[in-house]
């Protein structure tokens, strides 16, 4: 292998950490690599760089190469192309490429959306604990889209997401205990989760919360709140 060429797709990989992202900017971290790099030059010959490891079947370079392609980042815009190389990188059990995949058609970017396809890439993905894919599992399975509605499955993903941090399942799964959706109703994790949201800066819950407190006794607030000091000085560790 070229250590030259190699080393250009090693470091534009390490770039490109895999951050949590929502769909509704599932790529922001190449949209902002491109917005800063202006040498139109350079963002053309890291391409070819991604385009030779990924011809020679290199997974990560793949997922550049259609991701490049998607946002026209060294090369012309091109869909199809850009949907050729991130299915070859998730038939390599490449997690992010799966995640992209499921926005791409969850979104519908350039065609109309497919909520089957999207459902089945977001499961792909979630199956690798991509906290980000499961998330849109949960959501998928509680909104019914290109999926039986299964609320219990989706209680299910929304927690382990939740547990893992990521900030969307988080704020809804406080809703889930509160309302009893795809659980038993329980104000003692209604409460606790509620809590955890307001950790993140969301201040939505605060009737919630108020609502709880007059219904909790008081020796079940505060064991929620001894619970909740110990959840949180362990990084919200499994309960």
């Amino acid at each position: 292998m070229n250590i030259k060429l190699f080393v250009y797709v090693i470091i534009f990989m390490i770039m490109m950490p895999f951050k949590s992202f929502s769909c509704d900017n599932f790529l922001q971290d190449y949209i902002e690599y491109a917005k800063q790099q202006k040498d139109e030059t350079k963002k053309r010959y890291m391409f070819n760089d991604n385009l030779n490891q990924a011809n020679k079947g290199f997974s990560g370079a793949e997922y550049n190469v259609g991701v490049m392609y998607f946002l026209g980042l060294g090369t012309n815009q091109d869909i199809s192309e850009a949907l050729y190389w991130l299915i070859k990188s998730s038939d390599k059990r490449n997690s992010r490429a799966s995640y992209t995949l499921g926005c791409i058609y969850y979104k519908g970017d350039g065609f109309k959306p497919n909520y089957e396809k999207a459902y089945d890439y977001f499961l792909m993905s979630s199956s690798s604990s991509n906290k980000d894919a499961e998330y849109m599992v949960a959501k998928m399975l509680k909104e019914g889209l290109g999926v039986e509605q299964d609320l219990k499955k989706s209680f299910e993903y929304m927690e382990s997401a939740a547990k893992k941090g990521k900030s969307e399942a988080i704020k809804e799964i406080g809703n889930l205990y509160y309302n009893g959706e795809g659980i038993k109703k329980d104000n003692f994790y209604a409460y606790l989760w509620y809590k955890r949201a307001l950790d993140d800066g969301v201040n939505d819950f605060d009737d919630e919360i108020k609502s709880l407190r007059e219904t909790m006794k008081g020796s079940e607030i505060m064991r929620a709140e001894r619970l909740y000091g110990k959840w949180r000085s362990s990084l919200y560790q499994k309960m």
